[in-house]
């Protein structure tokens, strides 16, 4: 009679105990074929292991034999490759695994001599290749630091007395952005000045472009067209800016505001000129050569 009941309490503790290694075995199989995926041979190990523990399956012999052929550890994926064919009993595969058992055979006795220890170096299948380095990007087009450029304007003042303008400049490039040139303009009939310009590229290398310019000029006025009118020598300082469009030939669009300070007043001369103390508006179209700078005007 104890017999009896010993024998059902064995039967019903085992038959609640097989669906709990199942569902165990299964969730360390599911892990041990994440690890696997993402090449983490020896965790992948782990969990088929603790599979096998819970539930014994020749697929999770197969797996852990795979893993260590992966780490080069081939004498112990040949054993666990002979598990699997041993527990699963002519498996459809058997041929090929036992072409691959001795072929791990072949390369741990080829390795026996020269290593003591398996090699822990994971040989990693289906690796993404090493993608070579980008190319350094190239030297920004367009103006460089250090060259010559020369150009030249042209352009209509407003104020007192309008007067076409003309401009010739020349020089170089400081810093990548900033221009430096010495200017000579002719300024209506009888206004001629020299002078110096700096002209501040906001976007350097763009082939369209903003940018500011400041300009100091010395003028010579002669009072009408004779040849015996008398002079003055103004002082003209303007500030302004605009759009340069291209790179080594460059266009330059422009508008400036002008002062002018010591010339002949407007009630003692006929020359086509700025008036003594004056404020103008001009705009002028110019070109470069070599390097973009602004076409400027006085």
């Amino acid at each position: 009679m104890r017999w009896l009941v010993l024998c059902s309490v064995l039967v019903g503790a085992t038959a609640h105990a097989q669906p709990n290694l199942k569902k165990e075995a299964a969730e360390h199989f599911t892990r041990g074929e994440a690890a696997q995926a993402a090449g983490h041979w020896r965790d992948a190990i782990a969990e088929y292991e603790q599979a096998y523990a819970a539930l014994p399956h020749a697929n999770a012999l197969f797996n852990i034999a795979f893993c260590y052929e992966q780490l080069a550890e081939w004498a112990r994926a040949a054993d666990y490759y002979q598990s699997y064919l041993d527990l699963e009993q002519n498996p459809p595969d058997t041929v090929a695994v036992t072409d691959k058992i001795a072929k791990l055979r072949k390369l741990a006795d080829a390795a026996r001599p020269l290593h003591d220890t398996p090699r822990t170096q994971p040989i990693i299948i289906h690796q993404r290749p090493i993608e070579a380095p980008p190319p350094p990007p190239p030297p920004p087009a367009g103006p460089q630091p250090g060259l010559f450029h020369l150009g030249a304007s042209y352009g209509l003042g407003y104020g007192e007395v309008p007067v076409e303008r003309y401009l010739a400049h020349g020089g170089i490039r400081l810093a990548g952005m900033i221009d430096v040139d010495a200017i000579f303009g002719a300024f209506g009939k009888n206004d001629y000045a020299l002078g110096g310009m700096a002209r501040f590229n906001l976007l350097p290398g763009r082939p369209l472009a903003p940018f500011v310019r400041v300009a100091l000029t010395l003028g010579y006025a002669k009072q009408d067209a004779s040849s015996i009118a008398e002079t003055k020598l103004p002082l003209g300082f303007e500030v302004g800016g605009g759009l340069q469009f291209g790179h080594a030939g460059v266009v330059t669009l422009d508008a400036v505001v002008r002062y002018v300070r010591g010339g002949w007043d407007s009630m003692t001369t006929t020359a086509e000129s700025y008036a003594n103390d004056s404020i103008a508006v001009a705009f002028d179209f110019g070109f470069v050569f070599d390097i973009g700078v602004s076409g400027g005007g006085r």
